[in-house]
């Protein structure tokens, strides 16, 4: 036989009780701060949050019956051109598709009418945002808007823009 094994001193049994203690402590300290804290919080953002889900679904509802226009700025190719074709389908869109490129945004507006049949009006209007000044593209921007209506929705996914919200040209209801 091996050597015997001999009982662990006093202190040591004192600590791994006083560690457990510490441990069932902490644990009914969360279970108790689950219960009385984020429990009733969770339940209110829950109750809370279901009437605004119901209110935003209406608001879905109203929009639909209203005329939306959009402006995609970078229409021609890439993420641009998918927004296009996604919004197209929609009798009640007017769309102003921006490009550099005018002959690249025919040949799009073409083919979205064949392929994807659209029914949204799809207006085509040339820009270059990353070479133009600022203010000069605010008048064009301010222009558009007289022409076509208040922009509902913006996509400027083409060049660089500083500053889109002092332009306000996305209404904010």
């Amino acid at each position: 036989m091996g050597p015997l094994r001999r009982a662990p001193p006093l202190s040591y049994t004192f600590q791994s009780i006083l560690i457990s203690l510490v441990t069932v402590f902490a644990a009914l300290a969360s279970l108790l701060l689950t219960i009385v804290l984020f429990l009733p919080l969770s339940f209110i953002r829950f109750f809370l949050s279901f009437p605004l889900a119901l209110l935003k679904s209406n608001n879905a509802i109203k929009l639909e019956g209203r005329r939306r226009t959009i402006l995609i700025i970078g229409a021609s190719h890439g993420i641009g051109r998918s927004i296009l074709e996604q919004y197209s389908h929609d009798a009640d869109t007017s769309i102003v598709a921006v490009a550099r490129d005018k002959q690249a945004l025919e040949d799009a507006r073409s083919e979205i009418r064949t392929s994807f049949s659209a029914k949204a009006e799809i207006h085509i209007e040339t820009l270059d945002i990353a070479n133009t000044l600022a203010s000069q593209v605010h008048s064009t921007l301010e222009e558009w808007q007289g022409r076509y209506g208040h922009f509902t929705h913006f996509y400027a996914v083409a060049g660089t823009i500083a500053n889109v919200n002092r332009w306000s040209i996305v209404s904010q209801s």
